[in-house]
């Protein structure tokens, strides 16, 4: 699978690396160059931005802080969401009202891709560890 992850900071870097790791094409992008390089020295693609890592991916991975983080991501200057091909899937790992995943879910749909609501739960000994708890909510397809 195609993945783009944005957000590879404290919880980000270890699932991005377990996702490599399991195989897939993982291409992330983080406003710290340094961290790009270390999913890179895993066997990770770099990017040079979030559209860029976004573009052909079937999975968008957003591991940002909340909802309004999530949505400058996608729709803010140099936004991802349109490099993301039809029926791409757009996973919002981060803190938001429910109404405001509902609001950004419709935006997605709008776009021609599926969004799932999906906060994790474990901090950083979780997501090293790959015991995360992961709440999903979307759509039932």
């Amino acid at each position: 699978m195609r993945i783009a992850f944005i957000g590879l900071g404290a919880m980000g870097a270890p699932i991005a690396a377990r996702l490599v790791a399991a195989g897939h094409a993982v291409r992330g992008f983080d406003v710290q160059p340094a961290a790009v390089q270390a999913l890179v020295a895993q066997g990770g693609q770099a990017a040079t931005s979030a559209h860029a890592a976004a573009t052909d991916a079937d999975l968008l991975w957003l591991m940002v802080v909340n909802g309004e983080q999530a949505e400058g991501v996608l729709f803010g200057e140099g936004g991802c969401a349109a490099a993301l091909p039809k029926g791409a899937l757009v996973v919002a790992a981060c803190t938001q009202a429910p109404a405001q995943a509902q609001a950004l879910a419709a935006r997605i749909a709008a776009a021609g891709c599926v969004m799932l609501d999906a906060p994790v739960s474990g901090g950083v000994a979780g997501a090293k560890a790959a015991a995360l708890t992961i709440m999903c909510s979307g759509l039932d397809a």
